[in-house]
């Protein structure tokens, strides 16, 4: 499952919607119907004397974000196109693929969703594995030309368990920033460590964490694209935002009608997506027993750098899984006993001479 939003400018438009219908409460995780009012006076005064701790079970929980892929049908005409990021990951699989004896490289695909970039790279050559926890993406992906030259699995990609080890493992279309969690998101990356072969990589790519667009709260839906339904109707997508600073997830709801007349094509769905800063990131990893080896601005391998961050359209990363793995300490050996040294042995005390007696044989001088 996918998320592949660019980090564009959007316009404002207003839902062809009863609000009555779209009202939801913030208890629930979604956006009020309301207009958000700045200055407004706060309802109740908030003790702040004993601050909330337990900042985990605020996150919002990942089953109630998951309603944007219960249509796959709908899902893959909007999104089962969209391939700026394909080359990027058909160059990191040819070069895995290199001094390989097959010549072509063994992908894991987590989070595959219908199979976009799935089937792109079995159809270059490449041997390719395809997870996904969601069983109806997955039929609509092994429906399509080429499926059968793709391995697929329905299953959690916290939980991975396939046969053999991969070359390379991708999670593309934002897919990692569905993992609202720190425990969540490494459980993902431990499930692909697992998963690869030694010296082999991972890549991925979020949503690059811009100030200006995590403070920017959007009550009113604004445009993101478009797409042409079954039917051929072109179809606009737009949604409203709101971030939360204190667990990094901002959720969305999401609105699809009809560019002709503005009803709706759709039910409103939610989303929500986890933030993560690029140091943060290399800190996961590392605890994941990964090496970081390069951090993109874009899927153009633009380093990642403080003149480029301010324009960066994505977060790209890619990391390895060491050669060999961490050497443990050795156990410390006892000791060895040094030789004890032998003292030299004392001299002898010299002997005095004994007192002359009385009537010695040598006679005195006269």
């Amino acid at each position: 499952m996918i998320d592949t939003r660019s980090q564009e400018t959007v316009e404002t438009i207003e839902p062809a919607v009863d609000n009555e219908e779209l009202e939801m409460t913030e208890s629930s995780g979604f956006l009020p119907s309301h207009e958000f009012d700045p200055h407004a006076e706060p309802e109740a005064a908030v003790d702040t004397s004993q601050p909330e701790l337990a900042v985990e079970t605020a996150v919002p929980v990942v089953a109630e974000y998951l309603d944007e892929f219960a249509d796959p049908v709908r899902y893959d005409l909007e999104y089962g196109s969209q391939g700026i990021d394909l080359p990027f990951y058909l160059g990191l699989a040819t070069s895995a693929a290199e001094g390989t004896e097959a010549g072509a490289a063994r992908v894991l695909d987590l989070a595959t969703g219908t199979g976009r970039l799935a089937l792109a790279l079995a159809a270059a050559g490449h041997k390719v594995t395809a997870v996904d926890i969601n069983s109806g993406l997955l039929e609509v992906a092994k429906a399509k030309d080429g499926a059968d030259q793709v391995t697929w699995a329905e299953q959690d990609a916290r939980a991975v368990k396939v046969r053999g080890t991969f070359d390379l493992a991708i999670l593309a279309g934002n897919a990692l920033q569905q993992f609202l969690t720190n425990d969540d998101r490494a459980a993902v990356l431990a499930s692909a460590y697992r998963q690869l072969a030694p010296g082999a990589a991972l890549a991925f790519a979020i949503r690059f964490p811009h100030g200006v667009e995590l403070s920017r709260r959007a009550e009113t839906p604004e445009i993101w694209h478009s797409y042409t339904d079954a039917g051929g109707s072109q179809v606009v997508v737009s949604g409203t935002q709101r971030y939360d600073a204190i667990t990094q997830v901002m959720t969305h709801e999401t609105y699809r009608q009809y560019a002709v007349d503005g009803s709706r094509a759709a039910t409103p769905t939610a989303t929500a997506l986890r933030y993560s800063y690029p140091q943060e990131l290399v800190a996961a990893l590392t605890a994941a027993r990964f090496e970081v080896e390069a951090m993109y601005a874009d899927f153009n391998g633009t380093p990642l750098i403080g003149s480029t961050a301010p324009t960066a359209s994505a977060l790209v990363v890619v990391a390895r899984k060491p050669q060999k793995a961490p050497a443990k300490r050795a156990a410390k050996s006892p000791a060895a006993k040094k030789p004890a040294v032998k003292k030299p042995a004392a001299k002898p005390a010299a002997k005095k001479a004994a007192p002359k007696k009385p009537g010695s044989k040598k006679a005195k001088k006269k």
